[in-house]
């Protein structure tokens, strides 16, 4: 399985992360949060990949 790259970026006033083959926040999952790592570990659960 290829490993999918993470990318994170400001949206709003939270921190957005979501794979690099991301399309948008209807098609494609993402997570948010405070901190960086918060936005990467809600995509993560969301995925099924924690």
């Amino acid at each position: 399985m290829k490993e999918k790259l993470i990318k994170t970026y400001m949206d709003g006033n939270l921190w957005c992360a979501v794979y690099d083959d991301f399309i948008n926040l209807q098609e494609s999952p993402a997570g948010f949060g405070k901190r960086k790592l918060e936005a990467i570990k809600e995509l993560l659960i969301e995925t099924d990949n924690l």
